[in-house]
């Protein structure tokens, strides 16, 4: 068995995330679909265990895919079978798949390191995010962000994050929570974006406003690049 797994998140079944399950599995790369609308346990069983606000205000209190990835993780054991984890939202996308595949094989030959994401940044760099608002808890001595549509994250980073689960009874916004969680306790991450090794495959990645075809290179990654139509109308 492979040492990584890797969770492909959407709102809803997807062609895309569909199509990304395909090409993994004929890779022999262990992959899971984890969907918003669709049911892993009952919502109030994540909600009485904490599991919900890695995308969501704790007063909406509804779990996402992001959610549900972890409760899946905790539920099944999976720490003890993998020591990484890769999650992958579907609106990133790559008209070469083989891309996605050559950057997963890349960073599990070349990285042992807790963390890879697009960049961190300290909220002392970039003070007008607009979710700094979201760290509810306000308790990180250096608060920091992170980009995550495409990321890998380690077993022990994991491990902390589940742990900050536990003793706040929910989680915060991942963008500035592991990101946060990796830099209190001094954990090893990498900048995808400033790496030579990785970023060659990155193409245009960015938060809004939405890829169009002319955005799109025919090898590398993008995001957001949305499934169908449906999709753009639900951002």
């Amino acid at each position: 068995m492979s040492n990584y797994l890797i969770f492909v998140l959407c709102k809803d079944i997807s062609d895309r995330s569909i199509e990304y399950a395909k090409i993994l599995s004929q890779k022999n790369i262990s992959c899971r679909i984890i969907c918003d609308l669709c049911s892993i346990d009952s919502d109030q069983k994540l909600l009485s265990s904490g599991f919900f606000n890695l995308t969501r205000s704790p007063y909406i209190k509804k779990p996402s895919s992001w959610d549900k990835s972890f409760y899946t993780i905790a539920q099944e054991d999976l720490l003890d079978k993998y020591d990484y984890f890769y999650f992958i939202e579907d609106d990133v996308y790559s008209k070469n798949y083989e891309t996605l595949i050559s950057f997963i094989m890349d960073a599990q030959s070349e990285f042992s390191v807790d963390f890879i994401t697009k960049q961190i940044r300290p909220k002392s760099h970039h003070p007008q995010w607009k979710h700094w608002q979201e760290d509810y808890t306000n308790e990180f001595s250096n608060p920091s962000q992170s980009f995550n549509p495409l990321c890998r994250l380690s077993k022990r980073l994991i491990e902390k994050i589940l742990l900050y689960k536990e003793q706040h009874k929910f989680f915060n916004f991942h963008e500035i929570l592991f990101a946060s969680l990796c830099l209190e306790y001094n954990l090893s991450y990498i900048n995808y974006i400033e790496n030579n090794i990785l970023n060659k495959y990155i193409g245009n990645f960015r938060y809004y406003p939405i890829m169009i075809e002319s955005d799109i290179n025919d090898i590398l990654i993008h995001h957001p690049v949305k499934d169908s139509k449906s999709d753009r109308e639900k951002v």
